[in-house]
């Protein structure tokens, strides 16, 4: 748990201000500007972001609020009151970039898992590094968001990387939230609160992103599930795969269990047929 909720603090989105140029702003030659150059370059600048740009990305140009709210008064831009972390999701297809063509191994673990998205399903996804598991948990987690529901991916402290972020980031267009050590208290506050209310779809996160809250669960992804690191042996001791298989159970959602080399326990319930074994 975050800190600060530890210290009281309640669990609240923290806002930004975000501008956006009007329809009357993108009129060819808009009124009022003959005489506030700083104004009509302001508003130049605001026309190159079609998303807008914050405050402090406007400030750091150069220039100012009584120019912005100008700007406003004259109904050439406004402003919207914007999460800092986990904003609004664009609206239409959850990608940015096309999934990759599976093989055929791929295919087939893929056509296990479209079975049971609606169910508690844990399946042992067994493949030598290289083979293709981060695919198929980018297109189980695509065939989620598109539903409407959230995933939260459970990686190893050394695997979550930033070229891991960046991955998931260039794959899709929705908030990906991470959650790791090198957070500060009111960033770790903003990525529970994102996920608590369902505006982060992606949540990646170290063992201790098991706790995070999740509005819509969806599913539940375990990269290197054989991973000593999953363990916590101070303080409150507990094992993240095996939670997430107990809170996957919980939310009758499918959980996925990736690895090279498989931890004894997964296998020996995968043999036993508690566990669907793709390999």
């Amino acid at each position: 748990m975050p800190a600060l909720l530890r210290q009281g603090r309640a669990l609240a989105a923290r806002t930004r201000e975000h501008w956006t140029v009007t329809e009357a702003g993108h009129a060819d030659a808009p009124p009022g500007l003959e005489r506030a150059p700083r104004q009509a370059e302001l508003l130049s600048m605001l026309r190159q972001h079609q998303h807008g740009l914050v405050t402090q990305a406007v400030l750091a140009q150069s220039f100012t609020r009584e120019q912005l709210k100008a700007l406003v008064n004259k109904g050439l831009i406004e402003c919207h009151e914007q999460p800092v972390t986990g904003g609004e999701a664009p609206k239409g297809p959850s990608l940015a970039e096309p999934a990759l063509p599976l093989n055929g191994e791929q295919a087939a673990a893929m056509g296990a898992l479209h079975e049971g998205l609606d169910a508690f399903h844990p399946c042992l996804l067994h493949g030598v590094t290289g083979s293709g598991k981060t695919e198929v948990y980018l297109q189980l987690i695509e065939a989620v968001v598109g539903r409407q529901r959230q995933a939260l991916v459970l990686v190893p402290e050394i695997g979550l990387t930033p070229q891991t972020l960046e991955r998931f980031r260039k794959r899709f267009q929705v908030p990906v939230v991470a959650l790791h050590s090198g957070l500060t208290d009111h960033e770790r506050l903003d990525a529970w609160e994102a996920a608590a209310n369902g505006r982060a779809p992606i949540v990646i996160g170290t063992r201790s992103a098991i706790f995070t809250p999740l509005a819509r669960p969806g599913a539940i992804i375990v990269d290197e599930e054989h991973d000593g690191s999953f363990k916590q042996q101070e303080g409150l001791r507990y094992h993240a795969r095996d939670l997430a298989v107990i809170r996957a159970h919980r939310h009758g959602i499918p959980i996925v269990l990736g690895s090279a080399t498989p931890s004894l326990e997964s296998l020996h319930r995968a043999r036993a047929g508690d566990y669907r074994h793709c390999a």
